[in-house]
């Protein structure tokens, strides 16, 4: 079975986000203090790290592509929460409108990945 294209292009878009995320751990952990959290620099580079994986996974069609789909969805929302609260400190509005506009995508991401990921499964066990 052929990869259909929106999981090409979803891994594409993961393995750009994985180098920025690496990159962007990088910056964080040589940048001038005043400004740079270790936690943010821990949380970019999971995040990062999750990406490859993901991306890898989604790739080859693996059967493990969805759980680490799963893996860097609670990546991309704990460095979003973690973010906004070093942007806004908890300014009500932006959060919100941040978090509902990534749940809403990641969640339609989220449907797309198992359900073609699963009809794969299915298929090669058949």
């Amino acid at each position: 079975m052929k990869r259909p294209l929106g999981i090409t292009i979803l891994s594409t878009a993961l393995a750009c986000l994985a180098i920025v995320g690496l990159v962007n751990g990088l910056f964080e952990l040589t940048a001038d203090r005043a400004f740079t959290s270790p936690v943010f620099a821990a949380l970019t580079f999971f995040y990062g790290i999750t990406a490859l994986i993901s991306s890898l996974a989604l790739w080859g069609m693996r059967r493990w592509a969805y759980p680490a789909f799963l893996v860097w969805t609670g990546a991309a929302v704990l460095s979003l929460l973690y973010f906004q609260f070093l942007l806004f400190r908890f300014a009500w509005l932006p959060f919100i409108l941040a978090g509902v506009v990534a749940v809403a995508l990641l969640a339609l991401l989220e449907r797309y990945v198992r359900l073609t990921v699963c009809a794969r499964a299915q298929g090669s066990a058949e």
